[in-house]
């Protein structure tokens, strides 16, 4: 199983890299209020609590960067961490024994390009609807 690694996200440390679906980036705001999401899906297959078997179904993995602050802005558009992120998924995809940092986020002052720390991302496991 490959897995990502967030050394420095305030919860959730790995992200797993296998049975997933789909990778989306999102975001709102602009500059210092940029919110940019990272959303990754996984199909799965649940046991049914009558024992009666087991259904397929999505669980989510949703990353959270948030807004890098007043007179800053990120260093990679959403698109860009987006691209980073869809390959770091797919060079996982299948491995054994994988652990690798996952893509970073970094944060500038806007208006002199000084780089400040990493972005703090958050992790989030979400169950999803069943699969079609």
């Amino acid at each position: 199983m490959g897995l990502l690694k967030m050394s420095n996200a305030a919860t959730g440390k790995v992200v797993s890299c296998d049975n997933v679906v789909d990778v989306v980036a999102g975001s709102s705001g602009s500059g210092a209020t940029e919110v940019i999401t990272i959303d990754i899906s996984y199909g799965v297959a649940v046991d049914m609590a009558d024992g009666s078997g087991s259904k397929s179904a999505l669980l989510k993995s949703a990353i959270t960067y948030a807004a890098p602050g007043s007179s800053n802005e990120y260093t990679s558009t959403k698109a860009q961490l987006e691209e980073e992120w869809l390959k770091a998924v797919a060079s996982l995809s299948g491995a054994t024994g994988s652990i690798v940092e996952a893509p970073q986020l970094g944060v500038k002052v806007t208006a002199t390009g000084v780089q400040l720390a990493d972005s703090v991302p958050t992790l989030v496991i979400k169950h999803g609807t069943e699969l079609a």
